[in-house]
């Protein structure tokens, strides 16, 4: 059992780890919920193989 935050003072609220992928999958969702609760847009780029970062 984990836990997160979605405010600098939230104390933490329990977070079931269950792999690597959930994990991203979950957190990126909660990033576009709180982009979104600010009016600021959630944009992917594209990103192709062989691209340099």
């Amino acid at each position: 059992m984990d836990h997160w935050h979605r405010t600098e003072t939230d104390e933490g609220r329990p977070y079931t780890f269950k792999d690597a992928e959930t994990l991203m999958d979950d957190f990126f969702d909660e990033v576009e919920r709180v982009l979104a609760e600010h009016g600021i847009p959630f944009e992917t780029v594209e990103v192709k193989e062989g691209d340099k970062p």
